[in-house]
């Protein structure tokens, strides 16, 4: 089955903590509340409902809005084994913290952890903006699964899966 047109994103799960979308080779997921356990769970269901409609493989971008508390352990530990789990399907990662400070620090430096102890086998990036990893991302999954899109319309992807985010 051929992906989805570039043009087109489809919100998978929502609630007030997190959203998953998904927008052609790229699985979007966007922290905004809390990040539980439980939710990671859900969203590794999600991206797992994805994985088989993309036998090449897909991109991951999430991002970690600026106002989003630090996950717990436990959530920690699921998004570790998340991405373990999915490692083969994930062709390259990029997480975006918005923001600046003492706090993005923090989350970047736990984002940076949980990658040291999954131990991905995908180049894997941080980045402070959507904007900021883009170029990358649409480079990166164009070299690993022949998908082209470019930086702009990853940016506006993701800009309307926020619009829809928003509205739930």
């Amino acid at each position: 089955m051929e992906p989805p047109a570039p043009s087109t994103n489809r919100i998978i799960a929502s609630c007030a903590d997190y959203c998953t979308a998904m927008w052609d080779a790229v699985f979007v997921v966007i922290f905004r509340g809390n990040t539980s356990k439980e939710g990671v769970l859900t969203i590794s269901e999600s991206f797992q409902s994805v994985v088989a409609k993309h036998p090449t493989g897909i991109g991951l971008l999430t991002i970690v809005e600026e106002k989003a508390p630090m996950p717990p352990s436990d959530a920690r530990k699921a998004l570790t084994d998340f991405l373990t789990r999915f490692g083969s399907s994930i062709k390259c990662s990029a997480v975006i913290h918005e923001g600046s400070g003492f706090r993005a620090s923090a989350v970047r430096s736990i984002v940076a952890g949980l990658t040291l102890l999954a131990r991905p086998p995908y180049p894997h990036r941080i980045y402070a903006s959507v904007e900021a990893s883009s170029e990358w991302m649409s480079s990166g999954l164009a070299a690993k699964i022949q998908r082209k899109f470019t930086a702009q319309e990853l940016v506006l992807a993701v800009a309307e899966i926020r619009k829809h985010y928003v509205q739930k």
